[in-house]
């Protein structure tokens, strides 16, 4: 799978996005800011909607070839 929104976050935005869970082990929800989906719009002129789809697709690429998931 070709990584097309991971690359262009920030390096804090990559570490939220691939943890898994919290301290005390509960599960992360991955929920992007409203800045970087807007960031993201602007870079790559996809809508809301398809980056939301995409990151989610990515996170879960990402999870599995790390053996998180």
């Amino acid at each position: 799978m070709e990584l097309k929104l991971y690359p262009l976050l920030s390096w804090k935005a990559q570490k939220n996005f691939t943890k898994r869970k919290f301290r005390y082990g509960k599960e992360v929800e991955y929920k992007p800011h409203g800045v970087v989906i807007r960031q993201l719009k602007q870079k790559t002129g996809m809508d809301a909607g398809e980056i939301y789809e995409q990151l989610r697709k990515e996170r879960a690429f990402l999870l599995k070839s790390m053996g998180i998931l």
